[in-house]
This record gives C-alpha cells, structure tokens and sequence, in this order.
C-alpha cells in the first residue's frame, strides 16, 4: 500500500513539474517577443508575431516553445535564416524559474503564484534591460502592484514598506558616491527603483542578503565585460530569485534569523 502512494506521489509531482516547466517555458516566449517589441518599439498588443529577419507571419507551429527550435534546427521555416538561440534559451530559463519556485513550496498554494507573476515581471524588465540598459517603470509597477494584492491575503505590511524603502536609499547613496569616485554612473534610476520592489517581497534581512548577492554578479559581470557598460538588472533578478526560494537556507547557514 505505502508503495502505491509513493508512486501515485511521484507521477503526481511528475506531472506538476512537467506542467509548470511547460507553463514557464510559454511565458519565457512570451516575455522574449515582448521585450523585443517594446525595443524595438514595435506594436506588441495587435501585431503577429512574425520572424526578424524576413517579416513573415509565424504559424501555430512555428511558436511552440523549445521544440519548434529544435525542429526547425534553428532557423526560420520561411527564409532559413538561423535564429539566434537566445530564444530557446530565454524559454527554458523560465520553465526551470518555475520548476524550482514550485519545488521550493512543494504544493499548490496562493504564494507560489504571487511568486512566479512576480519572476515574470523581473524576468521580462531584465530581458529589456539587456537589451536597452533600460527597465520601464510599467515593470515596477506592474511588481508594486503584485505585492499589493498579495496583501490583500497576508496583510499589508507597513515593516516591508519600510525596508525597501530603506534599501533603495542605501543603494542611492551608494550609487552616489560611486558616481562621483569614478566620474561616470554606475547605478540608473531603474535599478534603485528595481531594488525597492525586491524589497517590499524580501524585507530587511534577506533584502540585504539580494543586495550582497547582486553586487557580487554585477562585479563578477563587470570583470567578464572587461569594464564594459552592463545591465544591472538581470543580476538583482537572479539575486531576487535564489532569495525569495533558498533565502531562509543562506541566513541558518549564516546564523542570521529571518526577520521583517
């Protein structure tokens, strides 16, 4: 008997990791086209998707996430020009996003959503800020607002207000002084703006925890860049990310209780 429940448990959890992994796969396509119009400044509410290159329009087919790649063997069904792979990348780095969020919580429940509408939108403002060395405040807000219903269900939380406000000034004066040791901006008003929404989802001390994180994947982004200008937001992302889903096991490693 206990045999059976652990087989149905394991096809269980099977189908719910392959099903969030396909979800997540979706909206990493999704947000890849999206962050493409948006730079491009293309019309992303009414135009087809069509391919870059030769402007056809793209079939049913054609947009099947990683597997339409790999069919067509990275090219384009209509003109064969080669599609760079930064598309089936960008699709299975958020399925994987989606797997381990669902793994972290191990069942279904309202957090768990809050958690990947909120990766989504981080994900999608990182995509763009990649692109453009730009993060567009409909992102941040469209994050403030993730937070805000959130609360509807756990409380509003006048300590989480605080603390990312009291993160984003820390970082602004960091960056302030940066800026005049070296001449030149190192932090754009996206970023601070970036690190009060992380903020109001971690509180204080993982929130300091994200801060550590993201400067050392910045450094790290600036020594592989040879000093080259680069965007900071996808490194506070994959900060935020390992934060809000192993946080609790960085801070009992580090004997730092997990407060506000």
């Amino acid at each position: 008997m206990d045999s059976e429940l652990y087989r149905s448990f394991l096809n269980e959890r099977s189908f719910f990791i392959l099903s969030f992994f396909i979800c997540g796969s979706i909206f990493g396509s999704f947000l890849n086209c999206l962050s493409m119009r948006i730079v491009n400044k293309e019309d992303f509410l009414r135009s087809r998707s069509h391919c870059d290159v030769c402007g056809h329009g793209l079939q049913v087919l054609d947009l099947i996430p990683i597997l339409s790649y790999i069919v067509l063997k990275g090219r384009c069904r209509y003109c064969r020009h080669r599609l760079p792979p930064t598309y089936p990348l960008s699709e299975a780095v958020l399925g994987v996003v989606f797997v381990l969020t669902y793994l972290h919580y191990g069942k279904i429940k309202t957090d768990l959503f809050f958690d990947l509408n909120l990766f989504c939108i981080v994900y999608g403002l990182s995509l763009i800020d990649l692109r453009s060395y730009i993060i567009p405040d409909l992102f941040i807000l469209a994050g403030i607002l993730n937070w805000l219903l959130r609360s509807l269900f756990t409380g509003l939380s006048l300590t989480r207000l605080l603390s990312a406000s009291f993160l984003s000034l820390m970082i602004y004066a960091l960056s302030l002084f940066l800026d005049r040791a070296t001449g030149k901006e190192n932090l754009g008003g996206g970023d601070i703006k970036l690190i009060f929404l992380a903020g109001l989802h971690t509180g204080l001390i993982k929130g300091v925890l994200l801060l550590l994180f993201s400067s050392l994947f910045g450094l790290t982004g600036i020594g592989i860049g040879k000093n080259k200008k680069i965007p900071f937001g996808p490194y506070i992302g994959f900060a935020l990310f390992l934060v809000m889903n192993y946080g609790d096991v960085f801070l009992k490693v580090l004997e730092i209780p997990s407060i506000g």
